[in-house]
């Protein structure tokens, strides 16, 4: 379950050289820009990160 509003535990399911998706549940996938990604991560690694809304829905 995500937990908006909170850090969560999110897997990297995609790398784009702008970034990493994070497999973020019933929201779909979300981006980690590439400049707040840790580095040497790569697909099935898990990333806390703290998940928010940055427009309405």
């Amino acid at each position: 379950m995500i937990n908006v509003g909170q850090i969560n535990n999110l897997e990297v399911v995609k790398i784009a050289d702008f970034g990493v998706f994070l497999d973020a549940g019933e929201f779909g996938t979300t981006l980690l820009p590439k400049r707040f990604a840790p580095e040497g991560v790569e697909l099935g690694h898990f990333v806390d990160v703290f998940l928010y809304f940055d427009s309405e829905i």
